[in-house]
C-alpha cells in the first residue's frame, strides 16, 4: 500500500479490489472517476435514479438493498490502515521488497527446463546454466 493522487496521476479512473491489500471483506471495493467524464458511464444496474446524472456518483450506489457487513468491513479496514499510519505501511513494503530483491541476487534459483522437463539451475539474471539467455 502506498499514498496514491489521482488528481497528479491526471487519471479518468481507478478502481481496486481492497481485500488482499487492506484485508477488506471480498466483493468490497471502490471507484474513483473524475468529475469531468462522470457523466459518460452508464449504471449496469436500472433502479430508481440510475440515470439521473445531478447526483452524480450517488446514481452508482442506488442498487437496492446494500451488502451492509461487507461495507462496514471496508470502512474498519480503512479505519485499521490510517491508524497503523500509510507512511508506516509503506516503509514496510518497501523495506520488505528491497529483502527480497537482495536476496535474490545473493541466491541462486531453481526452475524447469520445459523443453527438457527436468530441472535446472539458473542465476536468477536472465541466465540458464551454460550460459544461453532466456
Amino acid at each position: 500500500m502506498m499514498r496514491l493522487n489521482v488528481h497528479e496521476l491526471g487519471c479518468d479512473m481507478y478502481s481496486s479490489s481492497p481485500h488482499k491489500w487492506l484485508q477488506a471483506p471480498k466483493g468490497s471495493g471502490f471507484l474513483y472517476v473524475r468529475d469531468e467524464v462522470i457523466d459518460r458511464l452508464w449504471n449496469t444496474v436500472a433502479t430508481e435514479g440510475w440515470d439521473e446524472t445531478k447526483i452524480r456518483a450517488e446514481r452508482f450506489q442506488r442498487i437496492g438493498s446494500s451488502n451492509v457487513p461487507a461495507l462496514w468491513g471496508l470502512r474498519a479496514s480503512i479505519k485499521l490502515a490510517n491508524d497503523i499510519g500509510m507512511e508506516r505501511i509503506e516503509r514496510r513494503h518497501r523495506h520488505l521488497a528491497d529483502y527480497i530483491l537482495e536476496e535474490i541476487k545473493k541466491t541462486r534459483c531453481r526452475v524447469v527446463d520445459i523443453s527438457r522437463r527436468r530441472p535446472a539451475l539458473c542465476d536468477c539474471h536472465g541466465q540458464r546454466a551454460g550460459g544461453s539467455a532466456r
